[in-house]
This record gives structure tokens, C-alpha cells and sequence, in this order.
């Protein structure tokens, strides 16, 4: 099995291992303990598991109805970890094909990381992951989905969200320009406001104000 150590790293002079590094051991455990017969045939193809309905899980039913062998997972699952999910898709293939994974088993766990991400409105990999809406946002986007469904129009959760973002913009943006209008118009009139008034022997001062 793949080990590493952070004396022998010393020794080395190589770098401590990255967080996910120490993640990744497992799997690359898991692929070099396992018989051979445990992996699936590359010949034959095997359909991807369908996506999972769990968060940060995919789906295990998958490597028992031998669809897809336990490496598979066990990759697809890191693949899915907080702590990784910075990487790019170059540097975890080599990092998975370095810890004892074949180039199909990579394949595959591409394709069922990415099928469980796409089930929980998440992309797979190299630019993260979108930071969560604030609550009030997630709230008025449920309640514009659920308004939207009573009314018999459909609207996906992502798509609430964006229209309803939209709309704070619009309504932020006018009060913006009638704020900057309000600040304009009162620095204009300030000049007049603040004038000197004449003297009072001068002929401005005997014309009567309007107003």
C-alpha cells in the first residue's frame, strides 16, 4: 500500500504532504489492497452508477450491483471531499493514477463524481464550488418557487434564486440613482443658499425677494 510520512518527506527534502494528501492515502489503499478480480472489466463497459441523493456521499448501491468496483468509489467519494475540492482535474488524475488507480478507474470516478454532483446543484472541479446564498435569499427564493408553483409555472430553485437576485439588483440600483440625483440637486442649490447677502445700502438689497 501508497504511505507517506512526514520524516521520510524530511529526509527527502520533499514538502510536508498537503491536507488532502493525508485524505487520499485511503484511497490509494484501497487500490493497490484489492484483488485484481474486484475490479470491473474495461471491455465490458459498465454503465455509471446514477446519481445519489445525499450531499456529500454518492451512491453505494452502485459497487454492490458491481457496476462500478469499491476503488471506484472509495475515489469518487474523496473526489468529493471539502478538503480536495481546489484541485484541478489534471492534478487529481495524476494524483489518482500515481496512487495506483488505472486510467479507467479515473474515468469512471470522474464520471460518478460528477453525477453526484450534479444531483446536489454542485460543479465538478477546477473553479470550487459558488459560496451559499444568505438565508433571507434562500427564503424568498423557496417562497418564489412555491408561488410560482401555484400559479403553474415551474420554476427550478437555482433559477428562483437568480430572478430574485435580479429583482434586488434592479430595486437596489434605483434607489442608488435617486440617491446620487438627491445629493446632485442639494449641491447645486447650496451655492445660491450660501451666498453673502448685499449690502444693505446697495440697490440689490432694495429689489424685493421672490418667493
Amino acid at each position: 500500500p501508497a504511505t507517506r510520512s512526514g520524516m521520510v518527506d524530511e529526509e527527502r527534502g520533499l514538502p510536508p504532504p498537503k491536507p488532502w494528501e493525508r485524505a487520499a492515502l485511503d484511497v490509494a489503499n484501497a487500490a493497490t489492497s484489492l484483488p485484481p478480480a474486484h475490479f470491473v472489466d474495461p471491455s465490458a463497459k459498465p454503465p455509471v452508477a446514477p446519481p445519489s441523493a445525499s450531499d456529500d456521499d454518492v451512491d453505494p448501491s452502485a459497487c454492490s450491483a458491481g457496476r462500478v468496483s469499491h476503488t471506484v468509489l472509495q475515489a469518487a467519494r474523496f473526489m468529493q471531499h471539502p478538503s480536495v475540492r481546489a484541485m484541478g482535474r489534471d492534478e487529481m488524475r495524476a494524483f489518482l493514477r500515481s496512487n495506483g488507480l488505472r486510467a479507467y478507474d479515473v474515468d469512471q470516478a470522474f464520471a460518478l463524481a460528477a453525477a453526484s454532483a450534479r444531483s446536489t446543484a454542485r460543479a465538478w472541479p477546477s473553479h470550487g464550488n459558488a459560496p451559499p446564498a444568505p438565508p433571507a435569499i434562500g427564503l424568498a427564493s423557496s417562497a418564489l418557487t412555491a408561488v410560482g408553483a401555484a400559479s403553474g409555472v415551474a420554476l427550478r430553485p437555482r433559477l428562483a434564486r437568480a430572478v430574485l437576485v435580479c429583482v434586488l439588483a434592479a430595486i437596489a440600483s434605483f434607489a442608488l440613482c435617486r440617491l446620487v440625483l438627491a445629493l446632485a440637486v442639494r449641491q447645486r442649490r447650496r451655492p445660491q443658499l450660501d451666498a453673502p447677502a448685499p449690502p444693505a445700502g446697495s440697490a440689490a438689497a432694495a429689489v424685493p425677494a421672490l418667493g
